[in-house]
């Protein structure tokens, strides 16, 4: 059902901007490093999701994820 509504989501021009739009925000891409160990358990917290995320996603479309990167970099 989850990867349905997903698959469905990634259909669209909308859904593909607003999940590049989260995983970007999740930082899939940045080390989570810092100096402070609360800042790095945050940010390591929001990467988890991001890469669990990511996952759904390429499991539910991987045509339309495959758009969605491409469009985020054009």
């Amino acid at each position: 059902m989850l990867r349905d509504d997903l698959s469905r989501l990634l259909q669209t021009d909308w859904g593909r901007r607003v999940m590049s739009r989260v995983l970007r925000e999740a930082m899939l891409d940045t080390p989570v490093f810092n100096q402070n160990a609360m800042a790095m358990s945050s940010l390591a917290g929001k990467q988890e999701l991001g890469l669990w995320l990511d996952s759904l996603l390429r499991e539910a479309d991987m045509a339309n994820y495959l758009k969605m990167i491409a469009e985020r970099y054009a």
